[in-house]
């Protein structure tokens, strides 16, 4: 397994470098290609769409791991017979009502 990608490293130093320098060329459309390879948009596009990435990844990332909670959350759901808990929830419950002098008391 690799290590997990995180933006926010990322993104703070490009913030760092960008120094608050944007551009609105998206790296790789027609517009960037024609860019001069000097241009400093150019480069401000690339990292922003590395940057971005990044956050992409994150994101996939965070999304694998809470399918995987899920999945497993309802494998263990599944695994249980329902009908026997509450079978049993209503005896105890039933129980209890029956002894009410056998109920646990606070003790000070």
């Amino acid at each position: 397994m690799t290590d997990p990608i995180r933006w926010e490293p990322v993104h703070a130093f490009v913030g760092r470098l960008l120094a608050g320098r944007h551009t609105t060329i998206t790296a790789g459309t027609e517009e960037w290609i024609a860019l001069p390879d000097d241009d400093p948009a150019k480069t401000i596009a690339v990292l922003t769409a590395g940057s971005r990435w990044c956050l992409e990844q994150q994101l996939d990332q965070i999304d694998q791991r809470r399918a995987a909670t899920k999945d497993a959350a309802v494998d263990i759901a599944q695994a249980r017979d329902w009908s026997d808990v509450a079978r049993r929830v209503r005896a105890r419950d039933q129980f209890r009502r029956d002894n009410p002098d056998l109920r646990r008391k606070k003790v000070s």
